[in-house]
């Protein structure tokens, strides 16, 4: 009976410490929400006056776990014990410490102890925990409610202020991080298609410089990242420039255009190969031979296609060899060029020395003389391609049998030769092409106002700049096309400072009054006597417009319908042409 009554006086005791430790623990968490509370509002107002991001989801993961222990921890130690919950007990029935007295006199065996304890247990049965000792939250939650709804209040209320400029600060620098990150895409965008131009043009050592371009640093600004890809571009054009001058001072361009002079053969065994070579096709000149080869091999040719053959070859190296003249070619040239023909045929005889005196007793700038002897000596290099081409045209015919097999190989690998290094030309063309297109397409990402460019003091008059130069024929790098480009300001003069200098160029007279060179200048027409052949006129444009798309001046995409259209006039100007 004893054992009875104390199981219900503790689980009472056990129920109201936990009811009483469930309010503590309330108490404690409107405490520390009242201290977070207000630690919201200030970390709201730091933000609102001083744009400095105080509140991140981190900051407020890391202060709900701090207040969660905190609370957890204050609430731990204030949880009362049995003596207090009993005092508590007893202040709350007003019992006049009857559980107290019991729970202190708790197995003594002295009556009063007995009786108290018994008395107690009486009590302990009529106690109502729910109703003596509620769980609910006490005033101390007004404090965090306010708190809070005045965090809220400046959360939502409050104007952003921005006093120190931190957030003017950052909003530049994000607009700079994107604006260099667009930068750093163009440059890598313009390096990569140049680079697939570059492989195409079998120069490795250029396209892995390309890959370089890409490598910057994230300190530089927008235009400078643009400035230093353009420089790079820039000299890496250059060196595209002078692997075209090497390619283009063999000849091959001047080998295709003499050899446009060669005609069909009569009963020839194919003439298409004439038209090959005629038009430079080089490699599909050289698969037809390996085709012919391969007929000769298999037996597949008759002794009188064979003859034909023979012969065909043997009449395209006696034009090729006639073609391929240099003094000739020379001459031809420098007619061209404005040379009256005698003058021009007495300068291909000379050598270079001689060459170069006359021309300055002409009246020739150093410059101009170079040029000229720069035409002259592709010129000659192209005759000589042309004369190799017929010596092994020559060797491919053998009297009797009517066909050299072993000339034709030799032919065939040759004319392949020639073929790449046509091809060569032409990437190399194709990729300074892009690599100029790709400069122009930065520098127009730089333009600021009507300038036209951007220099390092945004447009400052007297700023440094970039200037990318134009090629020899005025053809520029930018997208307007027959100008220079230039980035960067430049400062002027007094626009009411305006003088005439008076200036002349000084000529040494020449014999007879030589016409050193000739222009063709828009004007009335003069009816007269032509001096000149429709079919010579013809080959000249011809050559022009050839050697204009070798230069770049004529864009390749172009090359089929000139070369039709100057076909047609002439099979026009001499019916007589294959």
């Amino acid at each position: 009976m004893a054992d009875s009554k104390k199981g219900t006086l503790e689980r009472q005791l056990r129920n109201v410490r936990i009811r009483a430790g469930l309010n503590v623990l309330l108490r404690q968490t409107a405490i520390v929400l009242g201290l977070a509370g207000v630690a919201a509002a200030l970390a709201v107002a730091v933000e609102r006056v001083f744009a400095i991001q105080v509140i991140s989801s981190i900051s407020a993961i890391s202060a709900g776990a701090v207040a969660v222990l905190l609370a957890a921890m204050l609430a731990a130690l204030r949880i009362p014990n049995r003596m207090q919950v009993a005092v508590l007990i007893d202040g709350q029935l007003g019992a006049k410490e009857r559980f107290s007295t019991a729970l202190a006199l708790t197995g003594s065996d002295d009556p009063f102890a007995l009786a108290a304890e018994a008395e107690a247990h009486q009590a302990a049965k009529r106690l109502n925990v729910r109703g003596h000792f509620p769980v609910r939250p006490s005033l101390h939650w007004i404090g965090p409610a306010t708190t809070w709804a005045v965090a809220a209040a400046i959360f939502f209320l409050m104007p952003a202020m921005d006093v120190l400029g931190n957030q003017a600060r950052k909003q530049a620098n994000l607009q700079k991080a994107a604006a260099l990150a667009e930068a750093k895409t163009e440059v890598e965008k313009a390096a990569a298609k140049v680079k697939a131009m570059v492989s195409q043009a079998n120069a490795p050592q250029l396209a892995m410089e390309l890959d370089k371009i890409g490598e910057l640093s994230d300190e530089q600004k927008p235009a400078d990242v643009r400035r230093q890809a353009i420089k790079k571009l820039g000299k890496l054009g250059d060196r595209l420039r002078e692997l075209q001058k090497n390619q283009k001072d063999t000849g091959l361009g001047d080998a295709r255009n003499m050899l446009k002079d060669l005609r069909g053969t009569p009963n020839a065994f194919d003439n298409k190969l004439n038209r090959a070579l005629a038009q430079g096709d080089f490699a599909g000149a050289a698969k037809m031979i390996r085709d012919a080869l391969e007929k000769l091999n298999s037996g597949k040719l008759s002794p009188a296609d064979k003859e034909a053959l023979g012969k065909q070859l043997s009449d395209l190296a006696e034009q090729a060899s006639k073609i391929g003249d240099p003094d000739k070619q020379v001459a031809d040239m420098l007619g061209r060029q404005g040379m009256d023909a005698a003058t021009a045929r007495k300068l291909a005889g000379m050598s270079e020395q001689d060459v170069r005196n006359a021309l300055k007793d002409q009246g020739l700038s150093d410059e101009q003389i170079d040029k000229m002897m720069e035409k002259m000596s592709q010129c000659r290099n192209g005759a000589q391609t042309c004369q190799k081409i017929a010596q092994q045209l020559g060797e491919c015919n053998l009297p009797g049998s009517g066909v050299n097999p072993n000339g034709l190989i030799a032919l065939s690998d040759s004319l392949d030769d020639l073929g790449q290094q046509q091809a060569g030309e032409m990437s190399l063309a194709d990729a300074l092409s892009e690599m100029e297109g790709a400069i122009a397409r930065l520098g127009e990402g730089d333009c600021q106002g009507s300038m036209g460019g951007i220099g390092e003091g945004e447009g400052d008059p007297n700023g440094a700049g970039i200037w990318v130069p134009s090629d020899a024929d005025g053809q520029g790098m930018g997208a307007g096309g027959g100008r220079a480009r230039a980035w960067g300001a430049r400062a002027t003069a007094n626009p009411e400072d305006v003088g005439l200098t008076g200036t002349g160029v000084r000529n040494k007279p020449t014999k007879d009054n030589e016409i050193i060179g000739s222009w063709l200048v828009k004007g009335q027409q003069v009816r007269g006597e032509s001096k000149r052949k429709l079919t010579t006129a013809v080959q000249a444009s011809k050559d022009a417009a050839a050697e204009a798309i070798r230069e770049s001046k004529i864009p390749r995409k172009y090359e089929g319908p000139v070369k039709k259209y100057f076909g047609g006039m002439e099979a026009a100007a001499d019916p007589n042409s294959p």
